[in-house]
């Protein structure tokens, strides 16, 4: 969001209570700048700028870092750690429940091994996925846990998005190439066999979606920086998650991330990249 007010207004909105109460934490899961600076003086001056804006949120941050948030062969994250130094893996244990968040790989080491390397595109090293990285270490962190009802938060995520009608070629392939990867079948075994996990938060698809699998939610929320600009306010009480979806004031329609698309389930690009109305607002029973 480099660039323009929208991290400012959002934070704004929540330290005034504009439309909600101030929730105890405020969790992004990455992509805080939109990145792509032509050097890297240039990409820490734009993260730079991103901290001091979320600094003044008056809820306690957990951050993750990402694709937009890397620079060139910046894999490892350096240039976000020098500006934030925060831990990778971040996790809140309160009132029974267990909220961890994770960043990205961080190295080409955590590269999924059947990544053909044609698909990544030069200079963007932020490509490296963090499921991997999640699959080392979540499981007897969950196990040890399992008193607690879980949520996880991360930028990428699993699809819970069938392919739009139209959509351009490329990202067609790259779409079911995601989808086809064995890892994403892992993860999800590694959610419902380990701990007691409820919902999994992410992002990077630029749509609002909410699917279950095995009992478990899967959330993805769209941009700030294209269309529909918002971010969810989840209410957690012992029995449910109430899920409410917020727009930034004033955006128009548009930019769409991927170009107008349309699903079987989603007539309009609005629809589309924004979600149904009970993929933006929904409530999650917890057992």
């Amino acid at each position: 969001m480099a660039g323009d007010d929208r991290l400012e207004r959002f934070v704004d909105t929540i330290n005034t209570e504009k439309y909600f109460p101030r929730p105890d934490y405020v969790i992004h899961t990455g992509d805080i700048i939109n990145g792509y600076e032509e050097t890297p003086e240039l990409h820490w001056e734009a993260l730079a700028g991103a901290k001091e804006i979320l600094i003044r949120l008056k809820s306690k941050l957990m951050l993750t870092c990402h694709n937009h948030d890397t620079y060139g062969e910046d894999i490892r994250g350096t240039i976000y750690d020098e500006i934030f130094g925060l831990p990778h893996f971040q996790s809140i244990e309160r009132e029974g429940f267990l909220l961890t968040a994770f960043s990205g790989a961080m190295g080409t080491d955590h590269f999924w091994e059947s990544w053909p390397t044609d698909k990544l595109r030069p200079g963007r090293a932020g490509d490296c996925i963090q499921l991997k990285d999640m699959l080392e270490v979540l499981p007897e962190y969950l196990d040890q846990n399992s008193d607690l009802i879980s949520l996880v938060f991360s930028h990428r995520g699993v699809p819970v998005r069938k392919p739009a009608i139209d959509i351009p070629e490329d990202h067609l392939q790259a779409y079911e190439y995601i989808r086809s990867v064995p890892i994403i079948d892992t993860f999800k075994k590694v959610m419902n066999g380990h701990g007691n996990n409820a919902a999994h938060y992410s992002g990077h698809t630029h749509v609002n979606a909410h699917q279950q699998f095995d009992g478990i939610s899967y959330i993805t929320t769209a941009s700030m920086i294209h269309y529909p600009r918002c971010f969810r306010y989840v209410k957690v009480f012992e029995d449910r998650l109430e899920n409410q979806m917020f727009f930034l004031e004033g955006e128009p329609a548009g930019p769409f991330r991927w170009g107008p698309l349309t699903d079987a389930d989603h007539s309009t690009s609005e629809l589309y990249y924004g979600g149904q109305p009970e993929e933006r607002e929904f409530e999650i029973k917890l057992t």
